[in-house]
């Protein structure tokens, strides 16, 4: 009888998961170790490993008899049983109990197993608390399929992202303690081997790329670097993870993803790759996809936090079209906020009509108080004027804006951010309008592209 699964590929088991929510990772465990500064070397009994309370990242804690060790020592080098190096540590806790002197540690930012100059052809990493993404079949085992891979091919590298087969699981364990747990497993395939410094760019695009695609602070974390099918380093080092939320949304599609939506992330991805060659191209990039998972994650009680950021970003991509990429407006040229949005969202074919179900806006505009505000614009920017200008004429003319006005302006300065960076990074698939959208699963083309949906 022929085997039904075996056409799909196997899910892309992680090299470091964790087993529940918040669960420390060990990099040595009740060792014997050495903490080493300019003037001497001693040996410290004790643990390092990877924790994510207080604050994410590496720390050693241990014991010695070696009291004249202590006091400022500013950062020191730790090393292994076999006295090679882990990185630089400074200390955060010192005392004395039990006739031994006991030392807690957190290391400064680089924390690396194995030889990292070995270059690699693959690097696989761990994913916590990324959303849900339905994507490609995968398999666990012989007989358990389910559609959870996230594949992009590119020039010079393949990117694959996998939904581990316990997710749901895995979620409902955050939900019920909060926190960090590993969600997603993946890795980097390259035509050409790589040491761990020659792939900065690469992680950094990755990261920046999952940022955008679940539209909050996530990232990959313990990369680790596979030659002949095993391990030879593994980097340990902290990068942007919020704790578990269930804020803020996906412009992407998430559900019933077709080859169509991944051709169309390979262009967002191949393009990010292409704005990490300019450093201000990239910091252009980085600052927009950093400020809207900002503003799209805030509660709802930090409304006025998010309109400034997404209003900030939105400025940022005006700067960027109508200044430094298409040279359209020259010398001293002051227009409202307003204009300045309106010139954007003409240049990436948006139009600024109120969304039907946008209620409290339109009634807003309809109320004769505010003839001057014409539009969904000026409404958004009233609302971003009256938080941030003290004088008492734009403080008046939004006075106690009811909680569903906030929420609606909030939205619709996250929608044109958000289509400000599909349209920069050259998307042109379906997405998720928040402004339209009845449910998740709901997607539409975006407006700069005119073919009709199949």
């Amino acid at each position: 009888m022929e085997d039904p699964f075996s056409d799909i590929p196997e899910y892309t088991p992680p090299v470091i998961v964790t087993e529940h929510p918040n669960q420390s990772i060990y990099i040595l465990k009740e060792e014997t170790f050495f903490i080493r500064t300019q003037e001497e070397e001693i040996s410290i009994t004790g643990d390092i490993k990877f924790k994510w309370f207080p604050q994410l990242g590496v720390q050693l804690e241990g014991v010695t008899d070696k009291w004249n060790f202590f006091g400022d020592k500013g950062n020191f080098d730790v090393l292994t049983p076999d006295k090679v190096l882990l990185g630089k540590a400074f200390t955060i806790q010192e005392r004395y109990a039990n006739n031994r002197y006991i030392l807690k540690a957190i290391f400064v930012r680089d924390c690396f197993t194995g030889d990292i100059t070995i270059p690699v052809n693959e690097v696989k990493f761990s994913i916590p608390n990324m959303s849900r993404f339905d994507g490609l079949n995968i398999k666990e085992g012989k007989d358990k399929s389910y559609s959870g891979r996230i594949f992009l091919k590119l020039a010079n590298q393949e990117i694959t992202i996998d939904k581990l087969p316990d997710f749901e699981k895995r979620i409902s364990a955050l939900k019920d303690v909060g926190g960090y747990h590993i969600t997603y497993s993946g890795k980097i395939s390259f035509k050409t081997a790589k040491s761990l410094r020659d792939m900065k760019k690469d992680m950094e695009v990755l990261n920046c790329f999952i940022q955008l695609l679940n539209g909050s602070q996530k990232s990959a974390l313990f990369f680790s670097g596979i030659s002949d099918g095993e391990t030879v380093w593994t980097d340990f080092r902290s990068a942007g993870v919020d704790p578990y939320h269930e804020r803020g949304t996906s412009c992407f599609p998430r559900y019933f993803l077709s080859q169509n939506d991944l051709s169309e992330m390979e262009v967002v991805y191949a393009n990010l790759l292409d704005f990490w060659t300019k450093n201000d191209h990239k910091t252009m990039i980085r600052s927009a996809v950093n400020w809207y998972s900002e503003a799209n994650t805030k509660p709802w009680y930090h409304s006025n936090t998010s309109m400034i950021i997404s209003q900030s970003a939105l400025e940022l991509f005006y700067n960027w079209y109508m200044i430094e990429k298409d040279s359209i407006l020259r010398g001293d040229i002051r227009l409202s906020a307003a204009n300045k949005i309106r010139l954007l969202l003409s240049r990436i074919g948006v139009k600024n009509e109120v969304p039907e179900k946008y209620k409290e806006i339109v009634s807003f505009l309809n109320n004769p108080k505010n003839k001057n505000e014409e539009d969904a614009i000026d409404a958004t920017v009233l609302f971003r004027n009256a938080i941030v200008h003290g004088e008492y004429e734009k403080r008046a003319k939004l006075s106690n804006p009811s909680p569903k006005f906030k929420s609606e302006a909030n939205n619709l300065s996250l929608w044109y951010l958000e289509l400000c960076l599909l349209y920069t990074l050259g998307y042109k698939g379906r997405y998720s309008n928040r402004t339209t959208a009845k449910y998740v699963s709901d997607h539409e083309l975006v407006p700069w592209n005119d073919k009709k949906p199949d």
